[in-house]
């Protein structure tokens, strides 16, 4: 063998005479391939003055001194063009694209990187075994891509919990959700209590569950009272605008779609 198999590096045969040079010819290679960035892979002829040391992509249909070198590394070395051909899986740092390039299926394209799955993603913070997803920010926005958007919390079943837990200094203050059941709750985690002071409202000591008799129930007290659908249109509640329910409705009504519609 005369050269490397990867990167054709040439080797010094035995008592060869100016050893140096082929030993020159190989430090030149290692210095152009090794840690590999390009000033650019569009151009498809050599710049008029390039700098020493400078290396290129080759475009396609290439012309000069490029002619006939399509996708292989050009280095301007001692002031020639030296050229080398990229094998499969070469990787290179394209500078003025700011990215990386892979030579693949005889071609360079720009490199994806994988994310999907990863295990872990931090965002100006470290993420760990159990805050797989870890942000650091003073605000978060979920946004839609032209319609709605919905933010799901799934559990593998209703012996566990789906919740949303607010933290004053990583402490649990407050916990709503789905907590080992299927009924909607919240509490306030220091008194485990209902989170009445924590919602800014009135609210009995135990929060009523989300179900298919609280939908019937709203029903039935609009079939009663036809002002009642009326005063509570536009979604506002009683503690909000000064309304006060009458004392033989004081309970929580819960709207059909499962949120909190009144409480007392």
């Amino acid at each position: 063998m005369e050269q490397t198999s990867n990167l054709k590096l040439p080797y010094i045969a035995p008592s060869q005479a100016q050893k140096h040079v082929t030993h020159n010819e190989a430090i030149r290679a290692l210095d152009a391939l090794v840690q590999l960035s390009v000033a650019g892979r569009n151009a498809a002829e050599p710049p008029a003055e390039p700098q020493e040391g400078a290396r290129y992509i080759v475009a396609s249909a290439a012309s000069g001194q490029w002619s006939g070198k399509d996708n292989q590394v050009a280095a301007w070395q001692d002031g020639a063009w030296a050229f080398f051909e990229p094998q499969e899986g070469w990787y290179a740092w394209v500078m003025e694209e700011r990215t990386f390039a892979v030579f693949s299926q005889a071609a360079w394209s720009g490199a994806k990187a994988g994310t999907n799955p990863v295990p872990a993603v931090g965002i100006n913070t470290i993420a760990d075994e159990t805050n797989r997803l870890a942000l650091k920010s003073p605000a978060s926005l979920f946004d839609h891509a032209g319609q709605s958007h919905q933010l799901k919390i799934n559990k593998a079943d209703d012996n566990q919990a789906a919740s949303l837990l607010f933290q004053s200094n990583y402490q649990g203050c407050a916990e709503m959700g789905t907590m080992w059941g299927r009924d909607f709750r919240d509490q306030d985690q220091r008194r485990r209590r209902p989170m009445a002071r924590c919602l800014g409202r009135r609210q009995r000591q135990r929060v009523g569950a989300v179900s298919r008799r609280h939908c019937q129930r709203r029903h039935r007290q609009e079939a009663i009272r036809p002002d009642f659908r009326a005063r509570h249109r536009d979604g506002s509640h009683h503690l909000s605008n000064g309304g006060q329910p009458e004392s033989h409705n004081r309970q929580a009504r819960i709207g059909c779609l499962g949120y909190p519609d009144l409480y007392d």
